[in-house]
Parts: structure tokens; sequence; C-alpha cells
């Protein structure tokens, strides 16, 4: 699963690939995502969830907070 953010104002009018991906989740926007992710992890060996809103570190921030919503391990 490939996370890109949900900021729609920057999406299509962005000036740069860095401002249209500039969109931290919520643990909200997270936990509503989490059982889409649960499910798929269900039928699959093995599940990925990558996050592309690569925004200075808040990428890094979201996969922590979506670990730690899964209980996953690295």
């Amino acid at each position: 699963m490939r996370l890109h953010g949900r900021n729609g104002e920057t999406w299509s009018g962005a000036d740069s690939a860095a401002d249209r991906f500039n969109q931290e989740y919520s643990e909200d926007d997270l936990r509503a995502l989490a059982p889409e992710i649960e499910a798929v992890a269900k039928n699959v060996g093995r599940t990925h969830v990558l996050f592309n809103n690569c925004y200075r570190d808040v990428a890094r921030r979201n996969v922590g907070m979506m670990m730690r919503l899964l209980n996953a391990e690295r």
C-alpha cells in the first residue's frame, strides 16, 4: 500500500514535488486506514506500507505512528 498524502490543495496545483507531498497524516487519518491495511495483511504473506509524503520528516513520523497503531515490527 502506498500513501501519498491527502493534501488536495497542493496535489494538482503544486509548484514542485516537495509541495505536492507536503502533508502529514493525523493519527485519526492513520487510524482510519489501519483496518484496510490489516484486511490486506490477512490475505498475504507480507504487507508493505510505503509513505510517499516525503516532505521533510513527515513520512518518518507517520511510519512510527502507523507501526504503533498496527503493533507492527520492522
